[in-house]
């Protein structure tokens, strides 16, 4: 399929831009389609209408993403989470069929004459997928790889029936086994992070609530704070400034928030901005500190443009020529060479490798120090 997407034609820039500039109207169309069938408790089984809402929003922002950024194989390797989501909450697999169907009528009634047919032509591509995207969706998801011999399993364990039993007091002990600023890397990479993909694996199956997973980030934050606040070091070398953000619209700020940690610990001094931090303020926010080093994390596609805007500013202005980005985070992990597209100078594929490349990308420690 994702092959098969390659090949599809680009939706043009003008087709691209009516659908994102009427998302609105075509959501409120698919809702109320949605919203008037009589067999839709079925559809949803047992879910609010609200939840289904809420996935509509997903798809539109997936499509406009897509196009908006010319990548079609994107949107194709990213429609199978959208689907084993909804199967895991509960959904019926006969809703996305009726669904596909309403984003279908919806392009034509609200998309011009002219620019409709390259949108319709992708949504028929999709109907035509259903089946497939269905099978790949209820396949069993690979879980996070790591070394069964790290060193590591018993406290993984440990922290991850501390999530799902929402217990904080047995996650600060596990995590007690950090000592020193250097095993906080290997906690980061083969415990946490890990605990947590397990975390989202098990929300997408239906075998935990959103609330559930909420709870579990929740107290994973609070661990990642008490860390932090108990392994500041003083007199490490300075490689510079750096300023560390979850992209516009990025909700997920964990992966962010290890890499400003790691920095840290590495010699940086870091301005982590957390989640969602508006374009304007963040870009705003460069120009006045122009760091060495600015590092952006999107785990959700839907949040790319916006990145991809920022990138664009930035390097576009010849005052900011010295600052080097670096992108990291799910969204740009499906797509090999996204981040050159986008205009970054580098892409990490974790917190460890995100420390190791901004030391390449910094400036030297003479240059640095202030």
């Amino acid at each position: 399929m994702v092959v098969e997407a390659r090949s599809l034609p680009a939706v043009p820039s003008q087709a691209a831009a009516e659908y994102g500039a009427r998302t609105g109207w075509l959501l409120a169309a698919v809702n109320h389609a949605l919203r008037a069938r009589a067999d839709l408790p079925r559809l949803l089984g047992g879910n609010r209408v609200e939840v289904m809402e809420s996935f509509h929003a997903f798809h539109a922002g997936l499509v406009s993403a897509a196009f908006a950024l010319e990548e079609i194989e994107l949107l194709a390797k990213t429609l199978p989470w959208l689907y084993r989501a909804r199967l895991g909450q509960g959904f019926s697999p006969d809703y996305f069929p009726v669904e596909l169907e309403a984003w279908t009528r919806a392009v034509e009634q609200q998309l011009p004459a002219g620019r409709s047919e390259p949108v319709l032509a992708l949504y028929r591509w999709m109907a035509a997928r259903d089946r497939e995207l269905l099978r790949l969706a209820l396949e069993p998801r690979p879980e996070e790889r790591v070394a069964a011999d790290d060193g590591w399993a018993g406290i993984r364990e440990r922290y991850l029936r501390a999530l799902l039993d929402a217990d904080p007091a047995a996650a600060r002990e596990a995590s007690n086994c950090v000592a020193a600023p250097g095993d906080l890397p290997d906690f980061y990479l083969s415990v946490i992070q890990p605990a947590m993909y397990r975390v989202g694996s098990l929300w997408e199956s239906g075998a935990i609530s959103v609330a559930q997973e909420h709870l579990a980030s929740a107290i994973t934050n609070r661990v990642v704070l008490g860390l932090a606040a108990t392994l500041r070091t003083i007199g490490r070398p300075w490689r510079g400034l750096a300023v560390v953000s979850a992209a516009p619209g990025e909700l997920h700020e964990l992966g962010a928030w290890m890499v400003s940690d790691l920095l840290e610990l590495d010699g940086w001094a870091v301005r982590y901005l957390g989640a969602n931090t508006p374009p304007e303020d963040l870009i705003s926010l460069v120009a006045t500190l122009r760091p060495d080093l600015l590092g952006l994390s999107a785990t959700m596609v839907f949040n790319l443009p916006k990145t991809k805007e920022i990138i664009g500013v930035l390097r576009t202005e010849p005052s900011l020529s010295a600052v080097r980005i670096l992108v990291g985070g799910a969204a740009f992990a499906l797509q090999p060479g996204l981040w050159k597209r986008l205009g970054a100078h580098a892409w990490a594929a974790d917190a460890r490798d995100a420390s190791r490349l901004a030391r390449s990308l910094g400036p030297s420690r003479e240059e640095a120090h202030p």
